[in-house]
């Protein structure tokens, strides 16, 4: 996971699943960009950027994954790279998550991984990971390190 490029208060965003187009509210604050790695990716932006609100550099998000599935034992673990049930915003975003809560997501959908983080590379740990997904605000408000 890594930080977006684009920048949002909150736009709705076509993206493409296994089932076809799909929209999604997406903000620059909660969401993450993520690293597909070995997982399988069954929601991703398409490479035709298409918005409805303000959003700036979101054409750095074409191809990149938004929902990846890992089997993990005998079942599989969903990773979302938005929030999925934020303020029940989007249709979309509402069946991606009920999908993935009733059962393992199916197919495939195309994306590219990402520049900054190599598919190999586990060297990122969970407290980073947990960082990631804090708003900017919460972060400046507990951030423990004081400034030299």
């Amino acid at each position: 996971m890594e930080t977006p490029k684009a920048e949002s208060p909150g736009a709705l965003m076509r993206i493409r699943t296994p089932q076809g187009s799909d929209e999604i509210e997406w903000d620059s604050d909660c969401n993450l960009v993520l690293n597909p790695g070995a997982a399988r990716v069954v929601g991703a932006f398409p490479h035709r950027m298409f918005r409805s609100g303000f959003a700036t550099r979101a054409k750095t998000l074409a191809d990149t994954a938004l929902e990846t599935v890992k089997p993990l034992g005998r079942g599989s673990v969903t990773v979302f790279g938005h929030e999925p049930s934020f303020r029940a915003v989007a249709d979309g975003s509402a069946r991606l998550l009920r999908r993935a809560i009733l059962r393992t997501p199916r197919g495939s959908a195309p994306a590219r991984a990402s520049g900054a983080v190599s598919r190999s590379d586990h060297s990122v740990r969970p407290a980073q990971v947990l960082r990631l997904a804090h708003t900017r605000a919460w972060g400046l408000a507990h951030d423990d390190r004081e400034d030299p």
